[in-house]
């Protein structure tokens, strides 16, 4: 089997190829459209030896116009690793260099011993929504940085007012920028029956909008077909990681975030509100906080976790979101 390893950057695909357990070559390629021919091109070269298996890290925006098209070309099995995973197997090989040439040639080798999952190639519409919940959540950290630098600039009377004038546009110019963005996605939702029925059930959760629903559709729309939900709660990285070695060591579980950050940042701003203003979560809240001596940002993790035990049932069921069941069915100690 021959296995290629890319390394995807802004500028550039390092790519490493790995035949007969050894380093054939490695190639830099600019990362633009015609570089995936180049990359089939190489594919296609190796396949007449057999099976080809390519992989790739999800890292940031750049790796999924090369995985789309990769995933559409035959005999080629496309690896798209979680970026934790990589590099556990490099610490685990004891890989002490870091550079994009060992990162390809570390992929390749990834991609050759371990059996990793196979890619799924989502939808034309869950692409298009991903780009623009991920650009949604961009522009509410701009206007957050901005408020933020507005706060402290109100802070003292002698800032000039020109800038405080400067900031409110720029806040005035992201808010606008989300607002756009989402009445596009709105376009793209209503169109599909699908979409539209399951943003609808979303927003039956208190603290959950239209932005939150949208960022949460988005990133539910990239998982698997078919995972139950304590597979979504890893996927969202809110999985219990143990840590317990012998008789004297044995941590407090924490989550162990080797999932999707944006599922989880996306799922935070409701849960919060949901503990406001939901009676029945409100309730489950001041249980865990009261009764199981958890943080208040712990219980809003748990919360967070339910959350999503909750949107798995609500879109499998096609039924809205019972709040009776969050915390009624919770035996209390």
């Amino acid at each position: 089997m021959t296995t290629i390893g890319i390394d995807v950057g802004a500028k550039d695909l390092v790519v490493s190829v790995r035949h007969k357990c050894k380093v054939q070559h490695t190639k830099t390629f600019s990362n633009n459209h015609p570089v995936c021919k180049q990359i089939i091109k190489l594919c296609k070269k190796y396949s007449k030896y057999g099976a080809v298996r390519v992989a790739m890290e999800a890292t940031g925006a750049y790796y999924l116009d090369a995985a789309i098209t990769l995933s559409e070309i035959e005999n080629i099995d496309l690896i798209v690793a979680n970026p934790r995973a990589a590099k556990a197997f490099a610490q685990a090989i004891m890989e002490r260099n870091k550079t994009d040439k060992v990162d390809s040639i570390m992929l390749a080798l990834f991609a050759e011993k371990m059996d990793y999952p196979l890619w799924e190639r989502p939808s034309d519409k869950a692409i298009q929504l991903r780009y623009f919940a991920r650009m949604i959540h961009s522009f509410s950290v701009y206007k957050a940085k901005s408020s933020n630098h507005l706060h402290a600039l109100q802070s003292f009377s002698n800032s000039p007012k020109e800038l405080i004038e400067m900031i409110n546009s720029e806040i005035e110019f992201f808010e606008k920028l989300m607002e756009k963005a989402k009445k596009e996605v709105i376009v793209i939702i209503q169109a599909d029956l699908e979409l539209k029925k399951s943003f609808e059930l979303l927003q039956t959760i208190k603290g959950i909008g239209e932005l939150s629903a949208i960022q949460i559709l988005a990133e539910i729309l990239l998982i698997p077909q078919g995972l139950s939900h304590k597979q979504w709660v890893a996927f969202a990285g809110l999985d219990p990681r143990h840590y317990q070695s012998g008789t004297s060591i044995n941590k407090k579980p924490r989550i162990s975030k080797a999932g999707n950050r944006y599922f989880r940042k996306a799922l935070f701003m409701p849960a919060l509100a949901a503990a406001r203003n939901d009676t029945y979560v409100k309730q489950y809240f001041e249980h865990l906080v009261e009764n199981r001596r958890l943080s208040k940002l712990q219980a809003i993790t748990a919360i967070m976790r339910k959350l999503i035990h909750a949107i798995h049932g609500m879109l499998l069921r096609k039924k809205p979101f019972d709040n009776k069941r969050f915390f009624g069915s919770e035996k209390i100690a």
